[in-house]
């Protein structure tokens, strides 16, 4: 009897070598898309939530946190200021002034004073008016 010729490889481990390549593929694409943007399990950013659970986390947030949420950074608080002052003095005058205080408006902004108190504190206590 004579040897058949075995000409390529048989269906079976041909499907086989199909998938193992299709899972290393997908495997390497998730590997880079969690390089990229992080664990796929991350919460839904806040707009895409549902309205009640929005307005939930809204009602619950403490004064501060809204404080934060709203003045993440010491320059939109100065500029809010800055802004409500404008309704008395000059742009400019209200820039000198402050910069001869600076490290009592940067506690201001670290004890998360609201800018009305701001803007009243700066009246009355530093005369800027």
């Amino acid at each position: 009897m004579a040897k058949k010729a075995v000409i390529g490889i048989s269906p079976k481990d041909s499907s086989m070598d199909k998938m193992d390549r299709y899972i290393k593929r997908n495997d390497a694409r998730e590997a880079e898309r969690f390089k990229r943007y992080g664990p796929s399990t991350k919460k839904k950013p806040f707009e895409e939530r549902p309205l009640l659970e929005r307005i939930a986390y809204w009602e619950n947030m403490t004064p501060e946190q809204k404080f934060d949420r709203k003045y993440f950074k010491y320059s939109v608080w100065y500029e809010e200021v800055k802004e409500e002052m404008e309704k008395l003095v000059y742009p400019s005058y209200f820039i000198d002034a402050t910069n001869k205080i600076k490290p009592e408006m940067q506690k201001m902004f670290q004890d998360k004073i609201s800018v009305k108190e701001t803007c009243n504190t700066l009246k009355i206590q530093y005369k800027i008016y």
